[in-house]
Parts: C-alpha cells; sequence; structure tokens
C-alpha cells in the first residue's frame, strides 16, 4: 500500500517546484541561494513581488524543516500545518500559472452591453439605470468607436447648456464626446489576450493620470485599439471577482 506524503514531504516539493522554475528563468547555478532568486524574480514579475515576503516566510519554514540537528531522532523537526501546505501550493500556481484576466474577471464579449450611433441614447441611458452599467462601448461594425457614459451625457448637457435630453435623441448626438480622449475626467486602457490580472490590477492600482481616472480596460487581441473587443474590466469586476 502507497504511503501518503507527510505535510513535510508536500511542502518541500513546492518549494523545490519553485526553485528548479526560477533558477531555470533565471538561468542560475545551484550555489545561488533561494532568497537571492525570489528578491530577483520580484524586480521583474508582479506577482513574485507581490507574493515575496510570504514567500521568504515559507523558505525559512523549509530550512527549519531540512537543517535538522536531530536528525534519525525526530523526522522532520517541523511538520507544517495542513493550510500552509495550501498556502504554499496556492501561492506557486499563482507565480507560475498566472490567471488571465480575460478568463477570470474580465467580461466576456458576448456578455459586454453595447451600443451603435444610431441607437435611442434615452432607451441605452435607461438600460444602463436598471443593470448598474456605468460604461457602454459604442461600435462601429466590431470596432470600438468610444464609449458612452455618465461622463459623456454632462459634457453634452454642459456644451449645449440644457437641463434635458429630447426623447428621441440618439448616441450620434454625442459623437462629440465619446472618443475614448475626449472623457473629461476619465481615461481607458488597452491590454493584449495574454494579460494577466495582476496585469489589470496594476493598471487600476496607477495614480491618476492627467486628472483623469482609469474607467475600464479593454481586452482585444494584442492590445491595440483598432482591434476586435474581447472583453472588459472594470473597477466593479475587479472587487467583485477578485478581493485581496
Amino acid at each position: 500500500m502507497k504511503r501518503s506524503r507527510s505535510n513535510a514531504e508536500a511542502f518541500l516539493a513546492v518549494y523545490n517546484e519553485l526553485d528548479r522554475y526560477m533558477r531555470v528563468k533565471l538561468g542560475k547555478e545551484n550555489w545561488v541561494s533561494h532568497p537571492s532568486l525570489l528578491r530577483e524574480m520580484a524586480k521583474t514579475d508582479k506577482l513574485f513581488k507581490l507574493y515575496h515576503d510570504l514567500l521568504c516566510d515559507m523558505a525559512e519554514l523549509r530550512n527549519a524543516i531540512v537543517h535538522n540537528p536531530h536528525s534519525g531522532k525526530i523526522e522532520p523537526i517541523a511538520e507544517p500545518h495542513a493550510e500552509i501546505v495550501k498556502l504554499y501550493t496556492d501561492i506557486k500556481e499563482a507565480v507560475l500559472h498566472p490567471p488571465l484576466a480575460l478568463e477570470t474577471i474580465a467580461v466576456p464579449r458576448r456578455d459586454i452591453y453595447t451600443t451603435t450611433m444610431d441607437a435611442n441614447a434615452r432607451s441605452v441611458m435607461q438600460t444602463m439605470i436598471e443593470n448598474s452599467y456605468t460604461h457602454v462601448p459604442v461600435l462601429q461594425g466590431e470596432t470600438l468607436a468610444g464609449v458612452f457614459s455618465e461622463n459623456t451625457v454632462f459634457s453634452y448637457l454642459a456644451r449645449h447648456h440644457i437641463c434635458a435630453l429630447d426623447r428621441d435623441i440618439c448616441i450620434g448626438e454625442f459623437a462629440e464626446f465619446i472618443p475614448l480622449n475626449k472623457h473629461v475626467s476619465e481615461r481607458f486602457e488597452f491590454v493584449p489576450r495574454k494579460a494577466t490580472v495582476a496585469d489589470v490590477e496594476e493598471l487600476f492600482a496607477e495614480e491618476i493620470k492627467d486628472q483623469k481616472r482609469l474607467a475600464a480596460v479593454f481586452i482585444t487581441e494584442t492590445g491595440k485599439a483598432g482591434e476586435k473587443i474581447l472583453g472588459l474590466v472594470t473597477p466593479w469586476d475587479l472587487a467583485r471577482d477578485n478581493p485581496r
């Protein structure tokens, strides 16, 4: 009957997998210490930077397990709790196989509520209110022409010095304020299909640029604005699906 692995053995297996990955990635010899590898990885890898302190703590625990002055009498000298093994395993999976934004937190293209220039603006606004949508992509074919939002409406009302909209007004009437670079207090970013959750989190964590906050991140094949939209991430999606 096959013996099940102890917590210490499972813990060391995770450590060794991480160690091998970093050495191959950085091209380092065996004499380079594990903490040194972690420090170097953290310089260029967002997730290794995020988990750096925890990974260093795990490395210290590994040393306590391996460097056993009572070998042969007490084996192992330290036995990690099952929850610690799980935590270490989860961190290892996160840094070695980072989740993609498109596959996890993003709203996929099929579920994104979009509109066109000839759509009735009052109807679009009603849908936004009913579903708590803050930004609606405006498409021309499959190409993003801009975004219709509260910012768009406010800018339109302010420019024309009016307080109400005609019942039959169409989205196209707001054309001046729909392009992404015409939004007064908000901006938009594009990332490629392979962008990770950490990549998108980093964008939203950035401070306001040019007095504009990041309102949404669009995912396209290579991260270019003229490409077909594959997914959309807003601050709400980030808070709802990927809390930290």
